[in-house]
């Protein structure tokens, strides 16, 4: 802008841009024209990007039309005219920046702007065929190849505001060193959501304010940035301006932003800045202070007591890497023969694995008799209070229990009701149950904050129903309900329901990576359970288990952070 002002002022002292009359007339508009497109492509790009695309396409738009004037044929008249002329391909430039810039919208203005300026460059081409109308067309090619380039390389998610120009702060850290920091974070200041830990998981990625200390964990699929729990910050108001910049700059970047398994806070958060806020699920908290297992509705877990100790079954509450290498066969083993027994390989994004359970923040819980035999095995996940960061709770990630004659039936409920009254002689606040996806589908919530339209109700009752018979979400919630907790409901919020059947093949993709959708349309109850998403899924489990000795000793030497 300050250089198209600089010019209009110099050439019309000077007199180069003619009379005032002509230059009022002709230039005034140019320049102006010159000054909006290219402080689009810097807004949306960032300066030194959209100088890149500004340099890359006047060099292509003048050595692009060089080129074809050379190489056409000598007896074509309209070659003769334009090979006699100079131009030093400003607006090519410019026009090439603004086809960059046009790879970070959204697609439906992505296709828009890129119909405009190939338009724009091509029939005047066709009507006069000037050097110049040749080289703007070059040009604007060249400049919508850059944008492909560049978006290739573009940031996990960009931040708003005057940080868009320059690198956030952990892109030059290495992978570890960005996870170090993020849980250093984490333990520093905790958080609201008790499921935070998971956005330390390495799948992720971090968005970092240029403003705003603190993280959003989210994982980009099929367009969409899926914020994961709720934003990492000190206080309410940095949440709320993480979250914020965190839709404006995924926006930017041509992505869906939204958030899943976010806490109420965020939900009122995204409700104030016009975002639709949908229930998807209810995590269960068991208060401990002053937890026992008397009444009729502790009887079941009385009961799983009861026969252990009749059994010899005894819980070893320790951390992955503690345990024998034995037990850490076995554990791999219930694993992999949970896994492979059912027609789709475990889900990800906001459920662990072994991999998640072998780090040594996390304590694992391991029922064995008196021969050795594990029958079972759970893992929890620090929960940090939020402002200062100590760990008051833990929360249930990863349930596997031996299958066969000799199991031990209700090794979950022996499991979890002596982790609870462990943490809870160690002075714990709660413990989380974790959450039971898509348990509050059917539910009769409709809160200013969460409204479901008809058809949102009907899109999750059919993916609820396909899913049951597989995942066993419904039997998932009953089985949380013997353990007396209360029930608090996690939230999916995201700009509009236009963008609802994007993230939701994003959020299939986020939990099942490795199957195809068309293993996930042919799944109907009474199927055999073995198929090509299990047989798909059954190497992830082999190498899994091939690697569960290594993968302490590996997390061990990394030190307390890795």
């Amino acid at each position: 802008m300050a250089l198209a002002l600089a010019v209009l002022v110099l050439g019309g002292l000077s007199g180069a841009l003619g009379t005032p009359a002509d230059w009022l007339a002709g230039y005034i508009p140019l320049f102006l024209g010159l000054a909006v497109v290219g402080g689009f492509a810097e807004w949306r790009l960032g300066t030194r990007r959209a100088v890149v695309g500004a340099v890359v396409a006047n060099v292509a738009g003048v050595g692009g039309a060089m080129l074809v004037l050379a190489t056409a044929g000598r007896g074509w008249n309209w070659t003769t005219g334009p090979a006699t002329h100079m131009d030093l391909g400003m607006t090519t430039a410019v026009l090439g920046a603004a086809a960059t810039a046009s790879a970070t919208l959204w697609r439906t203005w992505r296709l828009r702007l890129r119909a405009l300026l190939l338009g724009y460059a091509a029939l005047p081409l066709l009507l006069v065929g000037g050097l110049a109308d040749l080289e703007r067309l070059v040009g604007v090619m060249a400049g919508l190849a850059t944008g492909i380039a560049l978006a290739g390389v573009r940031q996990p998610v960009p931040t708003g505001h005057r940080a868009d120009r320059r690198p956030v702060r952990a892109v030059a850290l290495s992978p570890q060193e960005e996870r170090d920091l993020i849980r250093q974070r984490l333990r520093a200041v905790g958080s609201t959501n008790r499921l935070a830990w998971m956005t330390t998981w390495p799948q992720n990625r971090w968005f970092h304010s240029g403003s705003v200390p603190g993280y959003l964990a989210h994982r980009v699929h099929a367009g969409v940035a899926i914020g994961l729990c709720d934003p990492i910050a000190v206080d309410d108001l940095h949440r709320d301006a993480l979250l914020r910049e965190f839709s404006a700059r995924a926006q930017r970047g041509g992505l869906v932003p939204c958030v899943f398994a976010a806490s109420v806070g965020t939900a009122a958060a995204a409700a104030m800045i016009g975002w639709r806020v949908l229930p998807v699920g209810e995590e269960a908290v068991v208060e401990l202070p002053g937890l026992v297992f008397h009444g009729k509705a502790w009887q079941d877990v009385r009961t799983a007591i009861n026969q252990a100790a009749r059994r010899g079954i005894t819980v070893e509450l320790t951390s992955f890497d503690e345990l024998s290498v034995d037990q850490r066969r076995q554990v791999a083993e219930i694993s992999h023969g949970w896994a492979s027994g059912r027609r789709l390989p475990e889900l990800g994004f906001t459920l662990g694995g072994l991999a998640e359970a072998a780090d040594p923040e996390v304590r694992v819980a391991v029922a064995m008799d008196a021969y050795g035999l594990v029958h079972g095995v759970t893992s929890w996940l620090p929960s940090h209070r939020p402002n200062d960061g100590a760990v008051t709770g833990w929360t249930l990630d990863v349930m596997r229990r031996r299958e066969g004659a000799d199991r031990f039936r209700p090794v979950m409920e022996l499991l979890i009701a002596t982790s609870l009254t462990r943490f809870r002689d160690e002075g714990c606040a709660w413990a989380s149950l974790s959450a039971s996806p898509l348990a509050a589908v059917s539910g009769a919530d409709r809160s200013d904050a969460a409204r479901r339209t008809a058809a949102t109700d009907l899109i999750l009752r059919q993916v609820a129903a396909r899913l049951e018979p597989l995942y066993g979400f419904r039997s998932l919630h009953a089985f949380k309900a013997k353990f007396s907790p209360r029930f608090e409901p996690l939230f999916l919020v995201y700009p509009n329901d236009l963008a609802l059947l994007r993230i939701s093949v994003a959020l299939a993709r986020a939990y099942l990576p490795d199957v195809r959708l068309r293993d996930l349309a042919a799944l109907r109850p009474g199927r055999p359970r073995r198929g090509a998403a299990d047989r798909a899924g059954a190497p992830r489990q082999h190498a899994l288990a091939r690697q569960v000795d290594a993968a302490p000793r590996a997390l061990s030497t990394a030190g307390p952070n890795a």
